[in-house]
């Protein structure tokens, strides 16, 4: 009966909290499930949506040679799953500083089914600090984290996209999703300008409350 209701209106399937995010709801819609963050839709057919607009606004397409995906900001993974279709050989790092969205990623939107993905719960600055000493590079970074509608304060420095550059490979491609709406205008302005300060070759893709950034480099 939820399942038939649900495409009437969302249907609550269940709430959680956490250290990070005091508020964490995975609704049923349209016979899928939808996931909210402190009120923000942060998985589901909307999500999917807009990255499926920027994904067209960048060309990013399968006939690219991706072997190895860095996502930074994990949520219900449905940037994760779109990716595994466009490169299902590509091996997949998914990270996130709040274990509880591993968890539901896992239990409701079935990443633990794709075999090429594995999952750290860590904060992502953590995470890209030891990969440069080792020289690890990836074909494809996505950053995409956020608290609901709270974005980590650290995007707006120079020095972690310096960072984000290094761990890219010479011929992979980076794409940010970030808000536009509010104080985030100003802040996604930075984002751009730091982007190109690092000596990248940067596009700017704007829809409804998001602003996405596609970066390679130069």
């Amino acid at each position: 009966m939820r399942h038939f209701l649900s495409y009437l209106a969302p249907m609550k399937v269940a709430e959680y909290s956490s250290f990070y995010n005091r508020h964490i709801r995975i609704n049923e819609e349209n016979g899928r499930y939808s996931l909210l963050v402190n009120g923000s839709n942060q998985s589901g057919k909307y999500i999917e949506w807009l990255w499926n607009n920027a994904f067209r606004a960048f060309h990013i397409t399968d006939d690219i040679s991706i072997r190895s995906i860095a996502v930074l900001g994990i949520a219900g993974g449905t940037v994760i799953h779109m990716l595994h279709t466009l490169y299902p050989k590509a091996k997949i790092t998914g990270v996130d500083i709040d274990p509880m969205m591993i968890t539901i990623g896992n239990t409701y939107f079935h990443l633990r089914d794709i075999s090429e993905f594995i999952a750290i719960a860590m904060d992502a600055k953590k995470f890209v600090s030891p990969l440069l000493s080792q020289s690890k590079t990836y074909d494809c970074v996505i950053v995409d984290m956020s608290f609901g509608r709270l974005l980590p304060e650290f995007l707006e420095t120079k020095e972690f996209w310096k960072n984000i550059r290094r761990i890219m490979s010479p011929k992979g491609y980076l794409i940010v999703n970030y808000l536009q709406e509010k104080e985030y205008q100003m802040k996604s302005n930075i984002i751009g300008s730091l982007l190109k300060e690092i000596g990248t070759d940067v596009k700017d893709f704007r829809i409804k409350r998001n602003r996405f950034f596609f970066a390679s480099i130069v």
